[in-house]
């Protein structure tokens, strides 16, 4: 069985609706890392951002190390009520 825990540290920047996320902690693939995250929300409840995430792995693809990294976007259903 794997095993996964985080401590997960949040910081909303309410002014120009930006938020930060950090997971630091113990993965599936039992390596140890950090995941970062931002995003940014709308009133609308639109949220859209990225991540990226660095750990101890050693999986090495194109000759390189690998850290995952990608973009993300939530849509609220409601949005589409008329």
């Amino acid at each position: 069985l794997g095993t996964q825990y985080f401590l997960n540290l949040y910081y909303d920047w309410r002014c120009v609706e930006l938020q930060f996320k950090a997971s630091i902690g113990k993965f599936l693939a039992d390596d140890f890392g950090i995941r970062t995250e931002v995003s940014r929300y709308f009133p609308s409840g639109l949220r859209i951002g990225f991540w990226y995430t660095y750990t101890n792995a050693h999986d090495v693809i194109n000759g390189e190390n690998y850290h995952d990294k990608g973009v993300f976007f939530s849509v609220p259903l409601d949005i589409l009520y008329t």
